[in-house]
């Protein structure tokens, strides 16, 4: 993803957990001494518990959590058929006998012919397919799946490019109170509003509310954001009965900025339309930025010229605050 690829290797000597570490392909170096313990096979059971059902995918989905660190960090586990997701897609590491990664050049070329035996319909390269492009009005559903947070969050996102706003409603646990997220860039929108800042605000089930530090510099994406923001697609999958089930879906990524490593990666089918959104993600996200934006599975999106720009209002305070 950034041009330099780490891979490391992990053993238990002596009682302890050591590492070796190899950077572009190199000859791994190590052992190096860790904290890290490597997890018994039977780590899911003994040390996550089960949360419920979501579909993923359009599959229905057991998802099961692990808090790592209380407050700031969730690990979360899907499994379909008891089998884990990542394990199902962690063939492609397998393509390596050796089990390393990164892999050379050779072994790379040699695997990408194999591709379609791993993963049947996943080919590399955007197979002539643009990269796809958000209406100018829409409404869409999602469920937000974030590493600071005990539960995945229904979620419904309003944007409207004609007016330089897009707000994401996401609901908390008991489905009552919820966090807005109100994205603009209309420089109109409130006295000494700084255009492209996000506004949140806590709405409560008794219609108080509480307004949350402005984020200066976010506003909505423009229609063609993928592109602008040097996105490239990298594969494609075709008729997958479980990954992309009669249609065609582009995997994609794009920089998050100019200064962290961090990425986002995107899935667009064209299920429903030719750009159907189906899954989002970022890895590695700025503890200072947040890491809500951790995974998004999009489940409906409807272009509607019929929502109501009052959807998007902000609470005097909380434009000032």
């Amino acid at each position: 993803m950034t041009g330099i690829e780490f891979s490391y290797k992990y053993e238990l000597v002596g009682g302890k957990t050591v590492y070796y570490i190899s950077v572009n392909g190199s000859p791994y170096s190590g052992p190096y001494q860790t904290t890290k313990v490597i997890p018994a096979h039977d780590w899911i059971a003994k040390n996550t518990k089960f949360q419920g059902q979501l579909p993923l995918l359009q599959v229905q989905t057991n998802w099961w959590y692990q808090v790592v660190q209380p407050g700031s960090m969730t690990m979360w586990v899907s499994l379909k058929d008891d089998i884990s997701v990542a394990q199902a897609l962690g063939k492609l590491a397998q393509a390596d006998k050796q089990g390393h990664l990164p892999i050379t050049p050779e072994k790379r070329q040699a695997n990408l012919k194999n591709l379609d035996k791993l993963v049947p319909g996943l080919s590399p390269g955007s197979g002539g397919l643009p990269l796809p492009v958000f209406p100018s009005q829409f409404f869409m559903t999602c469920t937000m799946t974030a590493v600071n947070a005990p539960d995945p969050m229904s979620t419904e996102v309003l944007y409207d490019w004609t007016a330089k706003l897009q707000r994401t409603r996401m609901f908390t646990f008991d489905q009552q109170s919820a966090v807005d997220a109100v994205l603009t860039t209309d420089p109109s929108f409130a006295s000494g509003h700084v255009p492209g800042t996000t506004y949140l605000i806590q709405r409560y089930p008794d219609g108080t509310y509480k307004c949350d530090p402005p984020i200066p510099k976010i506003g909505p994406p423009p229609p063609d954001w993928a592109a602008s923001d040097n996105a490239v697609i990298v594969a494609t999958i075709t008729d997958n009965p479980q990954l992309s089930p009669n249609m065609t879906t582009r995997i994609f990524h794009c920089p998050f900025d100019n200064t962290t490593q961090s990425q986002f990666w995107i899935w667009y089918s064209n299920q429903y339309s030719n750009d159907t959104p189906v899954v989002f993600m970022q890895t590695l996200p700025p503890a200072g930025v947040g890491t809500n934006l951790a995974l998004a599975d999009y489940q409906r999106q409807q272009t509607t010229p019929l929502i109501d720009l009052v959807s998007y209002s902000v609470p005097p305070t909380c434009k000032h605050k």
